[in-house]
């Protein structure tokens, strides 16, 4: 099908479909990061009844006629930091997807388990807005989810994808400069020592150290508040691969989702933007694979030059050297480890 039937198809199915708002059920705003696994999660999600998800609210790539209108312009879609203009923008943007009144990115696959024609409660996917987490959740009654993956094998993920654009690695994926630019982000959380740093990475460092100073900058900010904020749900990739039944009941509390047994399904279905990711059985050798795998792709000169950035940034959610890979977060709510407690 060409680009403009599927975007005609799109536009009459999301024109028949229909938001139920009687019901209070408070918006889920799911933080994440690119090649994170966050399409994987959302469709988890999204298989509970009358859930519906919108796909990247913030950025334009790919987006529709009516949320270009709507959003303020920014380098590369990264909303960092908003002025008093654009607050009251994107208050009115996000007002109007969680009244249904705004579609973004809907889901059209009717053939999918998560396609609901009436819809009462909305999740959103968030990738290019992280750092606005606090600031909407402040704004709105909505439920919090912070979703993260171990940053070696996103950078590894992203250079992967970009090989695939015409053969170039080297420009996609890296959105660091939009944060370094940005007054209001550096002057709150780095000092003049992290920001000269960060600029000598992105100038001077491989493809490879820039996407691991990516990754440090857009997750600054939810990581500086994750232990101040026990209303949010934390939840990392490793976590959820390791043992998602214990994740899943997690979840289903947290978020109050009653369809258990179809998210316990869903787990072993690939999701859209990675096909070869899982397969039907989701095995032992699977799960390895996939929280391991990176390592083989890796060498030790890669290895130390991302401790370094993660140690020049205080991160310690994630060791490089961590033999394991399942002590993702370190909170007291996270279910892994309550589950190995």
């Amino acid at each position: 099908m060409s680009p403009t039937g599927k975007l005609i198809l799109k536009k009459v199915l999301w024109s028949i479909t229909r938001y139920d708002g009687t019901r209070e059920n408070k918006p889920i705003c799911l933080f994440a990061q690119r090649r994170g696994g966050s399409t994987h999660l959302t469709q988890i999600l999204s298989q509970n009844k009358g859930v519906r998800y919108y796909d990247e609210p913030f950025s334009f790539f790919g987006a529709s006629c009516e949320q270009i209108r709507q959003l303020p312009p920014k380098e590369k879609s990264q909303f960092i930091s908003l002025d008093e203009e654009e607050e009251l923008v994107i208050q009115r943007y996000l007002n109007r997807i969680f009244c249904g009144k705004t579609d973004v990115s809907n889901p059209w696959r009717i053939w999918q388990s998560e396609f609901d024609f009436v819809f009462d409660r909305i999740l959103l996917k968030i990738l290019y807005a992280k750092p606005l987490i606090d600031w909407i959740a402040q704004r709105f009654s909505v439920d919090i989810v912070y979703y993260v993956r171990h940053p070696i094998p996103v950078a590894l993920s992203i250079m992967e994808q970009g090989r695939g654009l015409n053969g170039r690695a080297y420009g996609w994926g890296d959105n660091s400069r939009a944060y370094l630019q940005d007054e209001v982000f550096i002057s709150t959380y780095m000092n003049e020592s992290l920001i000269s740093y960060s600029w000598d990475i992105y100038k001077n460092g491989t493809f490879f150290e820039r996407l691991i100073l990516n990754w440090c900058l857009e997750n600054l900010v939810p990581l500086r508040l994750k232990d101040l904020r026990p209303e949010w749900t934390f939840l990392s990739y490793e976590e959820l691969v390791s043992d998602p039944t214990t994740c899943i009941n997690y979840l289903s509390e947290r978020l109050n989702l009653k369809d258990r047994s179809k998210m316990y399904k869903s787990v072993s279905i690939p999701s859209h933007s990675s096909k070869k990711l899982r397969t039907g059985n989701y095995s032992l050798a699977d799960r390895d694979r996939l929280i391991f795998g990176w390592k083989a792709k890796v060498d030790q000169n890669m290895i130390s030059s991302a401790a370094k950035i993660l140690d020049k940034f205080e991160i310690d959610i994630y060791s490089v050297y961590d033999s394991t890979g399942k002590g993702a977060l370190y909170h007291d709510s996270s279910p892994l480890l309550r589950s190995l407690g």
